[in-house]
């Protein structure tokens, strides 16, 4: 939603700007200028994860030039780990989700912009908290100085307390979405793809599915699956994106070449056997749907964006 984008310029501009200032008033100009190029690379890095596109499919109009299936909302292809977001209205090649503080979604073509934006996040909040800490510090140790020689006014320190707490919050709240993307970057897995290895994990546990079904086929190791997310090149990895185009990856060997994750035998078996089990274990088996499943996070596949309707 856009007024989530709004809060994210208004936190980004006033907690770097009211710290440069506090910083170049009762630090150094040195150390005030680190904190105002830091800040204005958040702001870079804000602005290219929501203007660049995720990736969107091709279209199935007209001839066909992929063996993919078409998505009958977009009218879109919409191949492997492709899923149709209901806030864009497209379907997005390996789609993450749907970030609503940058209103845009988070796919094959913007993943890595997206990442150097949580890491400029992590980078700046990191240095403004060290920083607030030693000017913390410094009055503190000044707690006997008399007040007519005291240096600090009272807007100054409120401003510096106010900052303080904001980029704590900022650099723990966004450090736990920095760890997840990264940690996912480092396996090939989205988060879609990791709520879902989760339910099959569970459906695995439960004897629904065969314990190969939990093999996630994309895991080719931390350093191919860098590459594949970000990119062959250190430019890439820096300021470009990956050269993948979505449509087609590679499996790990010994991998099924059948779309992952599989689907429930419930849905698609003939055999009378999970016709009786589902009579029998509806409940259970309305657990284990993917419009009703939760993670242990609490979390549905339809908060990262996807339009149920269309898996």
């Amino acid at each position: 939603m856009i007024w989530q984008v709004y809060i994210t310029w208004l936190v980004i501009l006033g907690d770097g700007l009211a710290t440069t200032w506090i910083l170049y008033v009762h630090s150094s100009t040195s150390v005030a200028h680190v904190a105002l190029l830091l800040t204005a690379l958040v702001c870079l890095t804000y602005y290219l994860a929501i203007v660049k596109p995720a990736g969107w499919a091709p279209s199935a109009e007209g001839s066909r030039t992929l063996d993919a299936p078409t998505c009958q909302k977009c009218r879109r292809y919409k191949p492997i780990r492709a899923h149709h977001c209901k806030k864009c209205g497209n379907c997005v090649l390996r789609m993450d989700h749907h970030c609503p503080w940058t209103d845009n979604c988070v796919g094959v073509a913007n993943y890595g912009y997206f990442s150097r934006f949580l890491v400029a996040v992590e980078l700046a909040t990191g240095y403004l908290i060290y920083q607030d800490c030693l000017l913390i510090h410094g009055i503190y140790a000044s707690r006997n100085v008399p007040m007519n020689v005291f240096d600090w006014t009272r807007m100054e320190f409120a401003v510096l307390l106010c900052v303080s707490v904001t980029s704590a919050f900022v650099f723990m709240t966004v450090g736990l979405m920095t760890y997840r993307t990264l940690v996912n970057a480092a396996q090939n897995i989205t988060t879609i793809e990791s709520w879902e290895l989760e339910r099959v994990r569970s459906q695995v546990t439960r004897g629904i599915l065969a314990p190969s079904a939990a093999l996630f086929p994309y895991d080719l190791g931390i350093s191919r699956n860098l590459k594949e997310v970000y990119g062959e090149s250190v430019f890439s990895w820096l300021f470009g994106s990956t050269n993948r185009d979505g449509v087609s990856f590679s499996l790990r060997p010994g991998s099924s070449p059948d779309p992952w994750p599989p689907q429930d035998p419930f849905e698609v078996s003939t055999d009378p056997y999970y016709s009786d089990m589902k009579t029998k274990r509806e409940v259970l088996y309305n657990y284990y749907k993917k419009d009703q499943w939760l993670n242990d996070d609490g979390e549905n596949i339809a908060d990262f964006g996807v339009d149920l309707s269309t898996e």
